[in-house]
């Protein structure tokens, strides 16, 4: 989108599609819930992020017991990892 203001208002909003009770899309089911918005990256930004994708499942196999996440262009531990059973 060419817009700014509107790119800023859609991802300030992509939120709420984890928690609206809509399950149809153009007449077709759709689970909204699993559904994700983010901002465009450039052809670097993607490598990038493939990069630390590949850490994050690195750090994930040497230990499933703390909750690893992306946060400020680096992997690091987000706490605890509850397994739901």
């Amino acid at each position: 989108m060419s817009n700014p203001w509107v790119v800023r208002t859609l991802l300030s909003d992509a939120k709420k599609l984890k928690t609206t009770e809509s399950k149809l899309f153009r007449g077709k089911s759709f689970d909204f819930g699993r559904s994700y918005i983010s901002k465009d990256m450039t052809k670097s930004e993607q490598d990038k992020h493939k990069l630390l994708i590949i850490d994050l499942k690195n750090a994930i196999k040497e230990d499933d017991s703390i909750r690893w996440v992306i946060r400020n262009g680096r992997v690091q531990a987000g706490g605890v990892f509850i397994k739901r059973s």
